[in-house]
């Protein structure tokens, strides 16, 4: 690869784009704080409001992106409307509704937790080797929706699932 990189907050000036790469990922939490539930803070394991920290808001209450992360589509949609073609990777430990993010870019790509095996993505986002891989469980869409059924995804010619 190669290339130049530029991080920007608000709406990009993105003239002198080939193209955008819009990485959005939820925030950390595990054993539960993700766990959707019913609205307000409640510890995991229990049925009444924590003392210190609740659940990380909006996290517990959505799987939508764009509730969780409405900033990332704006952007998607600033990068789009200037013409530019626009990659979003989504690194997340679970599917989430993200309709409108999908709508809204040329490409997108589940990265799912590479961890430290990140680099993996970038060569494949800069083709040193070509993606494949399909779901294992079906992808939600809004109301219930699905988006992808199990299966769906990029093969190499001959090969199966």
């Amino acid at each position: 690869g190669g290339g130049d990189g530029t991080s920007a907050r608000g709406d990009p000036d993105a003239r002198d784009f080939d193209a955008a790469i819009v990485a959005v990922g939820e925030r950390p939490y595990a054993e539960g704080m993700g766990d959707i539930r019913e609205p307000g803070p409640v510890r995991p394991g229990t049925n009444h409001l924590p003392a210190g920290p609740g659940v990380l808001q909006p996290y517990g209450n959505t799987l939508e992106l764009a509730t969780l992360h409405p900033n990332a589509l704006r952007a998607i949609r600033a990068l789009a409307a200037q013409g530019v073609p626009v990659v979003t990777v989504l690194v997340a430990g679970r599917p989430l509704v993200a309709d409108a993010e999908l709508a809204a870019s040329s490409a997108f790509v589940a990265a799912w937790l590479p961890g430290s095996e990140g680099a993996g993505i970038a060569d494949l986002l800069f083709g040193d080797h070509d993606f494949v891989g399909h779901l294992p469980m079906s992808w939600p869409g809004v109301r219930g929706k699905v988006l992808f059924p199990p299966g769906y995804g990029l093969r190499l010619p001959g090969s199966e699932v």
